[in-house]
């Protein structure tokens, strides 16, 4: 199984069970570190965000630490596009 494909699993299958440590019904996805892979082929990374919106249950937060090229990496996963169709923000 490819990278792309375990983390989009991961990423859907996340959200579909509940916590067996809490009752707590308000939670999010936080996603601390993009799979390399996406790095070179944002098209995997646009497909597996449409999953994930029309699969998943909870908000998702992506972490991006502010280091030499994340600027652009961030420019090139979360296009204008991306960010309105998903009413994606940036915060910083």
């Amino acid at each position: 199984m490819r990278q792309n494909d375990k983390f989009e699993d991961y990423m859907v299958r996340a959200t579909r069970y509940n916590s067996v440590l809490s009752n707590c019904r308000k939670r999010l996805l936080l996603v601390k570190d993009f799979p390399n892979i996406y790095y070179e082929d944002k098209e995997s990374f646009h497909s597996m965000l449409h999953k994930y919106f029309e699969f998943g249950r909870d908000p998702i937060v992506f972490i991006c630490t502010d280091k030499e090229g994340s600027s652009r990496l961030l420019q090139t996963l979360f296009t204008p596009h991306i960010r309105e169709k998903f009413d994606i923000s940036f915060i910083r």
